[in-house]
């Protein structure tokens, strides 16, 4: 599913949403927002606007700005790709400085969702898994070396 249009205009980017679009990431927002049992009052304090402007993100009439979905990213701990209907899942890679911990998060997301194309061709699955595995060698060597010089 392909979600926003993205116009460059440089400095800055901006997503486009048609109608549908706009209602998948309201019912996000609207989803979390009761997850983390979070009045639209409460959730329009956090995020910096008026509590009609957060009516009008759930309904689908209108959407944030970069920065907005950014916070809104933030407050919920989940990935933009999540909040804009991309993706099912809701985590977050971890705020670790463990490179392994995280690759192997990345890794059985990458498994999960077959979340790679090579010339806008989907990868079959022996081949997605060849992938990871030749990037788990790579990081292993890589700390292996950093090892190596201490």
């Amino acid at each position: 599913m392909n979600v926003g249009k993205i116009t460059c205009n440089m400095p800055q980017c901006v997503l486009k949403f048609n109608r549908g679009e706009k209602k998948v990431l309201g019912d996000r927002i609207k989803e979390l927002r009761k997850r983390d049992k979070m009045t639209r009052k409460e959730l329009a304090a956090r995020l910096g606007v008026s509590l009609s402007t957060i009516g009008m993100y759930e309904q689908g009439n209108r959407t944030p700005d970069n920065a907005k979905l950014e916070k809104l990213c933030e407050i919920f701990n989940v990935t933009l790709d999540y909040l804009m209907g991309r993706r099912t899942m809701q985590r977050t890679l971890p705020h670790s400085n463990d490179i392994i911990e995280t690759f192997d998060l990345m890794a059985s997301d990458i498994l999960e969702h077959g979340g790679l194309m090579f010339n806008g061709e989907p990868i079959d699955k022996n081949e997605v898994e060849r992938v990871v595995e030749a990037m788990r060698l790579g990081m292993m060597l890589r700390l292996q070396q950093d090892l190596d010089k201490k």
